[in-house]
């Protein structure tokens, strides 16, 4: 297996390199400071082998490559006469499309190859390999002729890093990542131009400090760690360094959710019934005001929640008294471990509900447009793992129509009334308990997350977007000449106006793939990944990943492996879909929770 052999050759260039020293004259006057080089595959396990041994490496990428009718590279054996005009097109190719496909038919390798190498024992090799070297050295000199200076630093891990590089490198902008020791051999770190190590993914200062000696311009946060810390937004602010997201305060002021259900009361938009003012700090004051709020809001079940949390994180409900004092220590206990904020509030709590969301995107001058629902009620621990755009609740009922609109109509104005600045999410609680019923069709307000959401590739799908790119163009709008032509939707013109007309089509579908146990409550696991059979390759199948063969999966970070995206016609369609690939797909080593999936879409 390449691994095992690319480890084996790294070991044996080590102990020669070793035994080559010891038997060195100190007296010698010429004294070979040299190392071995390691050439092989750039972003490879050849490389990852190399920087793990501390090996010099030189990324190279093979000429004697043949493309078959569907573009699929496949590596030749042949070692026949080389059409010299067929090489040069397989390098041409590979250097203007900026990838080669492998012949694993699964990977995309991203060019960064130092040379170009061609078998030795193939006839005319020589010639062959100096001409093709002679148009890697000429496109080098015209690509730095044409390059821009625009450096975007990214300040997170994983599949979000390079989700985020992707749209970089089509935007031909310059990208520096950051990885902590765990993430030494991580995707991203190959992927990026650039890659720093930090100690770990929340050092505001260190980012700070990368950004300035490496003359980053931009820093985009991804979702989660500090893509919600209104603290490092400001001080990129003081610096200088352009955020690639909404601004300070907006994001201080959303950062607390009792913030923003007194912002939506004032501007009349429905909000959950609940505490009319935080908790006391005093536990059992507490106790006896949420009694009194419980007993204003009709009673029990009711939620306990902290004001500056997220991700289901100092939640509890409760049903009875007995409950409740229990519930607001365990919240605040874990608030403040996990926020730094102690503050607590209550809600009432709807069994019967759905959890809905509408994407916006504004332009800080109190213009903001809606991309539509995304429907993420199917969650563990308040998690969600099932996410699908548009609503289903919207579908084939003409009647919801109006509660549609209305709901769209809150976001907007909650986010006009804030001038809000890049995309944003407003969530909303939606009760559904049955046709027949009264109350079905209400909602309330929930929250609004200031950052791109891990759920926001099934919006690009149904929408035939990239939001990433949208944050990017708005606020990099002073150097947009640099990339405006390369956009895939140029929605900000000169005078900052947007323009974009909202024309969703079909359905799609995300689900997203943990390192979990189901069988265990979903405890997350660890481990190697010793071998993934991902599904065919469909134009309308989306995979955002960032593990390969080998990727040891660590209980330090988010057990999040893969999101699978699918489209369809419409929503029966992109089930069918969905239940194709996830029975095609096949992740060993770490336990995951596939066969959940697998199970539910099989109906």
């Amino acid at each position: 297996r390449d691994e095992l052999k690319g480890d084996a050759l790294c070991k044996a260039i080590l102990q020669f390199s070793n035994t080559h020293n010891d038997n060195k004259n100190i007296d010698d006057e010429v004294t070979d400071n040299n190392k071995i080089k390691l050439i092989g595959l750039a972003n490879s396990y050849h490389e990852i082998c190399a920087k793990k041994y501390n090996i010099p490496f030189i990324p190279e990428f093979f000429a004697d490559l043949e493309y078959d009718n569907k573009g699929k590279l496949i590596i030749t054996r042949k070692h026949d006469p080389i059409n010299i005009n067929q090489v040069i097109k397989h390098v041409e190719v590979a250097l203007n499309e900026n990838k080669i496909i492998a012949n694993d038919h699964t990977t995309e390798l991203f060019i960064r190859f130092e040379t170009i190498c061609v078998h030795s024992d193939t006839p005319n090799s020589v010639e062959v390999a100096k001409t093709v070297n002679d148009i890697l050295k000429q496109w080098k000199v015209n690509k730095h002729i044409q390059e821009n200076n625009i450096k975007i630093l990214i300040a997170n891990r994983g599949e979000t890093a390079i989700r985020i590089i992707e749209t970089c490198k089509r935007l031909k902008l310059k990208t520096i990542t950051v990885y902590t020791e765990q993430d030494e051999y991580s995707l991203h770190t190959l992927k990026s131009d650039e890659s720093v190590l930090i100690s770990n993914y929340t050092n505001i200062d260190e980012i700070l400090e990368i950004c300035k000696n490496n003359n980053v311009i931009a820093v985009h946060p991804g979702y989660g760690f500090l893509s919600e810390n209104h603290e490092f937004v400001r001080k990129l602010e003081d610096e200088n360094i352009i955020f690639i997201g909404p601004k300070s305060e907006i994001i201080q002021n959303f950062g607390l959710k009792h913030y923003a259900r007194n912002l939506a009361k004032q501007l009349n938009i429905p909000i959950i019934p609940g505490s009319t003012n935080l908790l006391p700090k005093n536990d059992d004051e507490a106790f006896e005001i949420a009694k009194n709020d419980i007993n204003q809001i009709g009673g029990y079940p009711i939620l306990i929640k902290a004001t500056g949390g997220g991700g289901g994180i100092g939640m509890k409900i409760c049903n009875n008294d007995n409950e409740l004092l229990l519930a607001i220590q365990q919240c605040r206990n874990k608030a403040l471990l996990y926020f730094n904020n102690d503050d607590i509030y209550i809600e009432k709590y709807y069994p019967n509900s759905r959890h809905i969301e509408v994407q916006i995107f504004g332009n800080g001058n109190g213009e903001i447009i809606h991309l539509g629902t995304r429907e993420c009620s199917i969650q563990r621990r308040y998690q969600k793992i099932i996410e699908e755009s548009p609503s289903p609740f919207f579908l084939n009922n003409n009647n919801n129509n109006n509660i549609l609109d209305d709901l769209c109509n809150c976001a907007i104005k909650l986010a006009q009334s804030v001038n809000y600045y890049s995309v944003g999410t407003i969530e909303f609680l939606l009760i559904d308990n049955g046709p027949n019923d009264n109350d079905t069709g209400k909602f309330y307000f929930l929250e609004m997350n200031t950052r791109l959401q891990v759920e926001h590739g099934i919006t690009e799908m149904i929408n035939n977007i990239d939001l990433v790119e949208w944050m990017i163009q708005l606020s990099l709008k002073d150097y947009k000449f640099h990339f405006n032509h390369l956009l895939l939707n140029n929605i900000i013109d000169f005078n900052n106006h947007i323009q974009y007309i909202y024309l969703p089509n079909g359905h799609s579908i995300e689900v997203r793939i943990y390192a979990e146990d189901p069988n265990h409550d979903y405890t997350p696991s660890s481990g190697l990944i010793t071998f993934i059979k991902w599904p065919d390759q469909y134009h309308w199948l989306r995979i955002d990943t960032w593990i390969t063969l080998g990727t040891k999966i660590t209980s330090n970070y988010d057990p999040l492996l893969a999101k699978i995206m699918v489209y369809g016609n419409n929503r029966n369609h992109a089930i069918k879909r969905m239940n194709k690939v996830l029975n095609q797909l096949i992740i060993s080593g770490p336990i995951t929770n596939l066969v959940i999936y697998q199970m539910v879409f099989m109906y």
